[in-house]
């Protein structure tokens, strides 16, 4: 997306549909000047129509639409006028693309592909081309193809009607030429990151590689399976150990494994040698010795620190080649009192404890130190002798001082009906000597208790408005207010602070309006108790909700067909729609001692089956966002399925049209990418994760109705 002036990448919130399917997508990128936005999605888009809305940076969204066509085939080249003699065949190169320049040469494959089809004007047989674009046409006797023959040939797809004809000059057999070796690379941004010592070089060997170019006496550029009597050396396996060659992305390459026996720095030299032409390349790689660390220094926490509160300590830290090191690449060990480093540099502390905490997903870690006493001593002492000392005085530890109030969601209005109550106990809200929440102490209603609790009493005991046991107020029979105070005390029984809470019960025969609660879409295709509901109602006092028996409910009807039961209870059924949405009216009878009323809302039914329309990751209740989340281990040994085993932090929830969460073998979970040790079974179900896993990561795709979610899931706390 391009905007016409820099956009506050803070404030923009990016939404991807095609209708109402949401495909995955990352985070957008911004270019520098921030006024284009990439999107790119986790996996390949599906045709269709796709709209892209950003909201945040303006009062009205902002929205643009594009098309994604399905891939086709729109070119085929011939990458030499040379085809060398194979046996009695010939050989040649050829590749293809899409309408998006991208390389399809597999395509061409005619084992997979039987709408491709080669002719030759010298050969005979079935000519092919297999997924790396070699092209062979076949000869069909010895001494059918000569060197300097002239071979046309011409490649059809039946499909598209594209085509590509070349003629080629037969050749001798393709012969090495010459070999160049580059310098060696990895692709983890991460690994690049980092030197290339012996630690680096044994655990990640196989993500290092060196490119390579081997042409032969054509000029054309030969693939590793054309490699025959290539073979590559290292001058000292323990630096440096090779595993053979490979096509990649980025061309020809030379694979590398973890060095043999004792892993040791040094120079190794890799050379390529062709024993068919003696051809031969070579370069060097210098693997270091691995380093130390020589400085460590950390400093104050940002936030005032408190005892029994973790609190992140800044750190820096050096090499002996004076690099800057992450914390995140440290390797640590030790006990919460003595903290080692790459098991040569010590954290020790004195009145706490310390640990580092890893964030994979934003790949960094941090020093958090938890005070015990309140003075605190952290010493640091790194390889190369360098210490540090410092000294903190820790505040209290936080303990509950005082009460903030009641939840929102307390309910303070009761009609006058003995079945209708209010827990308060649960609703209050508490906070520490900093002013900031804290967890409820226990409620110890008879106050009975020598320690830090709360307790709940009625400030008028001849007051009958409302009556009161172990938390719960019930409303009586006659309206009225009663105020009730919550009484935090100490451990010796002094009141450290008071609160008021006003309870009012409300004459049920005097409320004059009423409301319908909410309601999600009505199904009608077929018996589905997942799809009850009931048809519930509020009084409302003075625009305030009040919480009344259903009882006063006296008849419930609906327009347009819709069946419901007198008492307000929707059972599933089915009633034909034809899958369209169908309007209803629903009019409520409410009646008290001296008054009915009507109260009506609008409804919609449909017979459609249910359908799942959207499709979310969420983590302890919250959406993920980014595609991407760290969850410790032994929550992934759970199901991230509604409705199956046991329940992990992390669940994948469908809903569907009706506004039903989706459960069960509705959904399947498909595992990608995977380095853990644990999996997922197609239920959703999770095992084998250990704490080994920490770091590692695997892919989720969770498919349903159609829907498509894809998390990369890290394990680690």
């Amino acid at each position: 997306m391009k905007f016409t002036k820099p956009v506050d990448t803070a404030k923009a919130v990016f939404e991807v549909k095609r209708g109402t399917v949401k495909p995955t997508v990352k985070a957008p990128v911004f270019s520098e000047d921030k006024m284009t936005a990439t999107i790119e999605a986790n996996t390949a888009l599906a045709a269709g129509d796709y709209t892209v809305t950003v909201t945040g940076l303006s009062d009205d969204a902002i929205s643009g639409k594009t098309t994604v066509a399905a891939e086709k085939l729109t070119k085929i080249s011939f990458l030499s006028e040379v085809a060398v003699i194979s046996g009695n065949d010939i050989i040649g190169k050829v590749s293809a693309e899409n309408q998006y320049g991208e390389d399809i040469t597999s395509k061409l494959a005619t084992a997979s592909n039987s709408n491709i089809t080669v002719t030759s004007s010298k050969g005979t047989g079935t000519h092919t081309i297999d997924k790396d674009g070699n092209l062979k046409v076949f000869g069909g006797a010895a001494g059918v193809f000569k060197v300097d023959d002239k071979v046309v040939v011409t490649i059809v797809d039946s499909a598209t009607g594209i085509t590509a004809t070349q003629t080629l000059k037969v050749a001798q057999a393709a012969a090495v030429e010459s070999i160049v070796l580059g310098e060696i690379k990895t692709d983890d941004v991460e690994l690049a990151k980092k030197p290339l010592n012996v630690a680096n070089m044994s655990a990640n060997a196989t993500k290092y590689y060196v490119p390579v170019t081997i042409k032969d006496q054509y000029g054309n550029t030969l693939k590793a399976s054309e490699l025959a009597g290539v073979t590559v050396v290292s001058s000292n396996g323990s630096i440096v150990k090779t595993n053979g060659f490979a096509d990649t992305k980025s061309g020809t390459v030379i694979k590398l494994q973890a060095p043999t026996a004792v892993a040791t720095s040094g120079t190794a030299v890799l050379t390529v040698i062709a024993a068919g032409t003696g051809k031969t390349g070579n370069t060097s790689i210098v693997v270091k010795d691995n380093s130390k660390l020589d400085t460590v220094t950390l400093q104050s926490p940002s936030t005032v620190l408190k005892n029994g509160v973790a609190a992140e300590l800044p750190v820096s830290i050096t090499n002996t080649y004076g690099e800057e090191v992450a914390l995140k690449d440290v390797t640590v060990g030790g006990t919460n009192t003595a903290l080692t480093l790459d098991t040569n540099t010590t954290i020790n502390v004195i009145g706490g404890t310390v640990k580092v905490e890893q964030d994979y997903l934003n790949k960094k870690a941090v020093l958090k130190l938890t005070p015990s006493q309140k003075n605190v001593t952290v010493t640091v002492v790194t390889a190369t002798g360098k210490s540090q000392v410092l000294n903190f005085t820790a505040d209290e530890a936080p303990v509950v001082s005082g009460i903030k109030g009641v939840s929102e969601d307390f309910v303070s209005l009761l009609a006058n009906d003995t079945s209708l109550s209010t827990d308060l106990d649960s609703a209050v809200e508490f906070v520490d000597q900093y002013g900031e929440a804290i967890a409820a102490p226990a409620f110890d209603d008879a106050d009975s208790n020598a320690a830090l609790d709360f307790t709940i009493k009625a400030k008028d005991s001849n007051n009958d408005v409302t009556t009161y046991a172990n938390g719960t107020i019930t409303a009586s029979t006659i309206a009225g207010t009663e105020e009730y105070e919550v009484i935090l005390k100490d451990a010796a029984g002094k009141v450290l602070d008071t609160k008021d809470v006003t309870v009012s019960v409300v004459d049920a025969d005097k409320l004059t309006s009423f409301g319908i609660d909410d309601l999600n879409k009505f199904y009608t295709g077929a018996t589905s108790a997942s799809h009850d509901q009931d048809v519930t109602i509020h009084g409302l006092y003075n625009g305030k909700r009040v919480e009344v028996n259903q009882n006063m409910i006296k008849d419930v009807s609906a327009t347009n067909g819709l069946k419901i039961a007198a008492d307000g209870e929707y059972t599933a059924q089915q009633i034909v729609t034809d899958s369209k949405d169908v309007a209803s009216t629903l009019t409520v009878l409410v009646a008290n001692k001296d008054n009915t009323y009507t109260v009506k809302k609008e409804v919609l039914y449909n017979d459609a089956a249910p359908v799942s329309q959207s499709l979310v990751t969420k983590y302890d209740s919250v959406e993920v966002k980014g595609g991407v989340v760290q969850v410790p281990y032994a929550e992934l040994n759970k199901s991230v399925v509604p409705g199956v085993g046991t329940a992990s932090k992390l669940q994948f929830v469908a809903k569907d049209q009706y506004g039903v969460q989706r459960v069960g073998t509705d959904y399947n979970v498909i595992v990608t990418n995977k380095e853990t040790t644990g999996t997922f079974a197609a239920t959703g179900v999770g095992s084998g994760f250990v704490a080994g896993d920490s770091g590692k990561s695997l892919q989720l795709n969770v498919r349903i109705d159609g829907l498509l979610q894809t998390v990369k899931v890290i394990a680690g706390s």
